[in-house]
């Protein structure tokens, strides 16, 4: 507005829990709760098909909220007749509140105003940064919180036995405790999906934090300079030094491949600056490696879950705590299906050098001649003409994409197994907003175009810029 600006960014606090629900022996209408069984909830949702005949989905609920493993996508592998999975979703409940305060955010005058407003956001959990044109700055976390037991020990990590009192929530935390910041010394507050807020902060948000790699290089950058500008700023939103790959590379820095294009790929990790360029060839050589590496790694001692966790997840935390040795549950480098005793170092040296061969038969070119922006592609699906094969190219938006899953200009890696380094996770919209001279000033843009018409010249007007 004329007097604040504000920001959102998603602080991952977990507002979903998992419940197993026992279902009674002889009556299947009931489910086990902690006085007792009770009957479950029903109803009869209709779909209505175009050109077909209707589709009658009956719904059970449980105290917790609705049966989810009667969904058949879901049921996979859970075909258990004495017990069903319910969910508890904070957003399943009545919010009748939130559009009173984004109607509020727009008439708040100052911070205080706004945090206020913000108080009666209950949709979805938020880290809200708010600036005013007084110099003011603030954050505070949006939406409903769920409260666990002390006596919780799952914390929403596992399904929880829905017949046992101590993992029902006991409601949620009262706005004025959720976390949040005001004026602070060091004169910036910074939010990047990493863990928010004091050491000392006494209620459970979430396990789920991502890493503190883009905070700390956004805070680097604000600290670089004593006053920053318009144009400073946009140098900090398109920055792509990665401090994961920094810190990955150390732990790896003596690795021994053995082939010539092995070692060549080594010498140039080793002099890289960790900038996700899309026209350098050590962003695609890191990624093709670390991939290589966290497979022969896991593989042996996870199995048939490989896919699932190895190549469908960012292990980037998980693979640095086996090289510095802190992971020591067991010698997750020793490959159990082999006689030799492996180390991390061996496996590395081999990982890269087959990283590397198949980089560069599948491109025809030398190490050179890689290219991160070729394979790290950002794809704006189309719903729902992404599914048509002959339509697809025309309503898809598609970029060669810089950075990665902890680079600023963020360009988080997919995992998905026919893909594993295009993105799936890019800025929807970028803004800079001048609280001197917000209307001359001020900047934004979105990811696409401002028409929905893929025939309009403005249907990816935004997308080079």
């Amino acid at each position: 507005t004329d007097r604040i600006a504000w920001a959102f960014t998603n602080p991952g606090v977990d507002q979903q829990d998992l419940y197993l629900e026992r279902i009674h022996p002889e009556r299947s209408d009931e489910y086990q709760t902690p006085t007792g069984w009770a009957r479950f909830a029903t109803r009869v949702e209709r779909i209505r098909v175009k050109g077909g005949d209707d589709v009658d989905l009956t719904v059970r609920e449980t105290r917790h909220g609705p049966v989810i493993s009667d969904l058949a996508s879901i049921a996979k592998g859970f075909e258990q007749p004495q017990f069903v999975l319910s969910m508890r979703w904070s957003a399943l409940e009545s919010s009748g509140t939130t559009i009173v305060a984004i109607r509020s955010l727009n008439k708040a005058r100052n911070v205080d105003e706004a945090e206020q407003a913000l108080a009666q956001f209950q949709v979805v959990t938020q880290s809200a940064l708010i600036a005013d044109v007084d110099g003011r700055i603030g954050m505070v976390v949006t939406g409903r919180i769920p409260m666990r037991d002390q006596t919780n020990d799952l914390h929403g990590i596992v399904p929880a036995p829905g017949w046992d009192a101590r993992y029902d929530w006991l409601g949620y935390l009262p706005q004025e405790k959720a976390p949040r910041m005001r004026d602070p010394a060091a004169g910036l507050i910074v939010t990047a999906n990493h863990k928010i807020g004091a050491s000392a902060y006494p209620n459970h948000l979430t396990y789920d934090w991502f890493l503190p790699y883009r905070a700390q290089r956004v805070e680097q950058l604000l600290n670089a300079r004593a006053k920053h500008d318009v144009t400073t700023f946009k140098a900090v939103q398109a920055d792509i030094t990665s401090f994961a790959a920094r810190d990955m590379l150390w732990m790896l820095r003596d690795a021994r491949p053995v082939t010539e294009a092995g070692r060549d790929a080594l010498e140039r990790l080793n002099a890289w600056t960790f900038q996700m360029k899309r026209d350098a060839p050590e962003p695609l050589i890191y990624h093709a490696w670390m991939r290589e590496l966290k497979h022969r790694i896991f593989a042996d001692d996870l199995g048939s879950l490989t896919e699932d966790f190895v190549d469908q997840a960012d292990l980037t935390s998980t693979l640095l705590h086996v090289l510095s040795g802190r992971a020591q549950a067991r010698n997750w480098c020793d490959d159990r299906s082999t006689e030799r005793v492996e180390n991390c170092l061996s496996l590395a040296g081999e990982a890269l050098d087959a990283a590397v061969t198949g980089l560069t038969r599948n491109s025809g070119r030398d190490v050179a001649g890689l290219r991160w922006g070729e394979v790290h592609n950002a794809i704006a699906e189309h719903r729902p003409m992404s599914n048509v094969a002959g339509l697809r190219r025309l309503f898809e938006l598609r970029s060669a994409y810089p950075g990665d899953t902890h680079t600023v200009n963020v360009g988080a890696l997919s995992h998905r197994t026919e893909a594993p380094l295009s993105t799936r996770h890019t800025a929807t919209m970028r803004a800079i907003y001048d609280l001197a001279a917000l209307d001359s000033n001020s900047l934004w843009i979105g990811s696409g175009g401002q028409v929905g018409n893929p025939f309009s010249e403005w249907y990816a007007s935004m997308l080079p810029l």
